[in-house]
């Protein structure tokens, strides 16, 4: 399901982005997507999970049964940021939250809330392999 230059098995790989060093978790299947990190007390600092869609699609997240605020970091195809959504706070349930107009995506990205504007992430940046 996944390409052969992203993380395989369900503990995930090491990444980088923004010049920082990312623990990811992968959520591949639809049951894991759909638990995400929902019910979890807290994220460690630099640390995420990675959504991976089989195919480019135009997916909604919300929050239901978060316990903390989260940056959505949309990626297309390519692994590169086309869009940030940032603090999305557990309270907004049940509104979801989704891509740019336009953007089809396969990877979502969810890091600790102001994750994105502590390391001044600009679209067009792209997740690697670390």
């Amino acid at each position: 399901m996944i390409e052969q230059n992203a993380p395989s098995g369900k503990n995930g790989a090491d990444f980088s982005l923004a010049g920082q060093t990312l623990k990811i978790e992968l959520a591949q299947t639809e049951a894991e997507r759909r638990q995400g990190l929902s019910g979890r007390a807290s994220l460690p600092e630099d640390s995420g999970m990675l959504f991976v869609f089989d195919a480019p699609t135009y997916p909604g997240f919300w929050m239901k049964d978060m316990n903390f605020p989260l940056d959505v970091i949309w990626l297309d195809e390519n692994w590169q940021v086309v869009g940030i959504t940032a603090n999305v706070l557990p309270d907004s349930f049940p509104q979801a939250f989704y891509p740019p107009q336009g953007k089809l995506i396969k990877y979502v990205l969810e890091l600790n809330a102001g994750w994105a504007d502590t390391h001044n992430l600009k679209l067009e940046e792209r997740l690697q392999r670390a």
